[in-house]
């Protein structure tokens, strides 16, 4: 995404990554390139979606949904869009109060109201949701102290191997 580099391997990580950890990862990466790569081969193309649609870049205004912030518009496709608004429910939404199933199949209520759903496999967004983690995972590598990194790694490592093999 943002085609920026990914520095994941590159020399100045390296140390961070026992071997069965670099396995994991890189099959994670291939995963998430394959699932990109099948998405931008399709004949439809990728279109302008808002690309960070999550439950506080949406408020209500004369009793309609409006999103605001568009600061990360991508052009790809529909699935995308929703995988990131997912991903915002399980990882960034209180358990306690709100179930991500019940989030999930409500969102697709509603979205199915306008639109037919996109996705395509079972578990597509969780593929998508990979791909997500792969991307933070290189902007923590770059961006973070070094401090984080091996515990950051480590708790990646288990995340994908979860995505996996589910």
């Amino acid at each position: 995404p943002r085609d920026e580099t990914n520095m994941i391997f590159a020399p100045e990580f390296a140390h961070l990554f026992t071997p069965e950890q670099r396995e994991i990862f890189e099959e994670a990466i291939e995963r998430a390139h394959a699932e990109l790569d099948r998405l931008y081969s399709s004949p439809t193309p990728p279109q302008v979606v808002h690309g960070d649609l999550h439950h506080e870049n949406v408020l209500i205004h004369g009793g309609r949904l409006q999103p605001v912030d568009f600061e990360d518009i991508i052009n790809a496709y529909p699935i995308q869009d929703i995988a990131l608004t997912f991903y915002d429910f399980r990882y960034y939404t209180d358990p306690a109060r709100h179930d991500y199933d019940t989030l999930c199949a409500a969102f697709q209520r509603g979205y199915t109201t306008r639109l037919p759903w996109p996705q395509e496999y079972a578990n597509q967004i969780d593929i998508l949701h990979l791909v997500r983690r792969v991307w933070i995972a290189n902007w923590v590598l770059q961006r973070e102290p070094a401090g984080v990194h091996a515990e950051f790694i480590e708790r990646e490592t288990e995340r994908f191997q979860g995505w996996l093999s589910g």
